[in-house]
């Protein structure tokens, strides 16, 4: 993740949280990544167990914001 954040900072890419919700194992958010162009629309899916991450997949909406 650390990675992530520097490659997005570099890009100037903010992600704004449009809705998210969860349990204890299983998470999702949607969300716009908002760069200097554009934005792309999308959502992130997450499991976690015994306290870590285990699981976790992006899906951007190809027709952009």
């Amino acid at each position: 993740m650390a990675k992530m954040v520097q490659e997005m900072d570099e890009r100037k890419t903010q992600f704004r949280v449009l809705d998210i919700a969860g349990d204890g194992e299983v998470a999702w958010a949607q969300w716009v990544a908002e760069t200097p162009r554009d934005g792309i629309n999308g959502c992130g899916l997450y499991r976690v167990r015994n306290g870590e991450l285990t699981y976790y997949r992006d899906y951007m909406d190809p027709n952009g914001h």
